[in-house]
């Protein structure tokens, strides 16, 4: 199964992955493939869709080198983090909107009822 929309899903992706490993342990570059790989992005999608260069760009932001590794190792950087903090929010917030736009449209929707039925039953007590 591969990803058709990879540029929206792959930051985030590769930012969750880098939290779920903050506490755990240092980030090679195969585990990050593994990773994406088994999330469903091909390497060859990644290249295409994004470019050597991007690439490097986006693993360089996303990730740093902790100042005692001399590994090819990594951490998730705290912009990075941060970023992941903020989209999560955002993606909550949208959630919770969707929700209270249907809570609203309900009470509206039942409001409107209950004032038929009290004309329906004023005009019927008037035609007493």
């Amino acid at each position: 199964m591969e990803k058709e929309n990879i540029p929206n899903d792959l930051y985030f992706d590769i930012l969750k992955f880098g939290r779920s490993k903050l506490n755990v342990s240092l980030i090679s570059m195969n585990e990050l493939f593994t990773f994406l790989n088994d999330k469903g992005y091909g390497q060859y999608q990644i290249n295409n869709a994004l470019g050597a260069n991007l690439w490097s760009a986006l693993v360089n932001e996303v990730f740093k080198r902790p100042v005692n590794s001399f590994k090819d190792e990594y951490i998730l950087s705290s912009e990075a983090y941060f970023q992941l903090l903020e989209h999560e929010r955002l993606e909550e917030s949208r959630i919770d909107s969707k929700k209270a736009l249907t809570r609203s449209t309900w009470a509206i929707v039942i409001t409107a009822i209950f004032a038929v039925i009290q004309i329906i039953f004023q005009i019927l007590e008037y035609c007493k």
